[in-house]
């Protein structure tokens, strides 16, 4: 269904760095990538990730399920 135009595909929030992205853009496999800071590798991995995306016309969108909104509230 993807290749009609009918879903994007958002992925990356389990992969470990810029070589997994560049696998996943390289077979088209994904419309969106999102990485997730924590299991990339840090920062300076996410902005190699970002740079990768914007080369290639693939939206960027991090994953942030343990930051901000996301978070477990704090225990009391």
């Amino acid at each position: 269904m993807r290749r009609q135009g009918l879903h994007r595909i958002a992925a990356g929030e389990n992969a470990g760095g810029l070589h997994d992205f560049m696998a996943m853009i390289s077979e088209g496999a994904i419309d969106i990538a999102q990485p997730d800071v924590a299991k990339t590798g840090g920062l300076t991995e996410m902005l190699k990730i970002a740079a990768l995306c914007e080369a290639h016309g693939i939206e960027f969108v991090p994953h942030c399920a343990l930051f901000g909104p996301g978070r477990s509230p704090p225990s009391i």
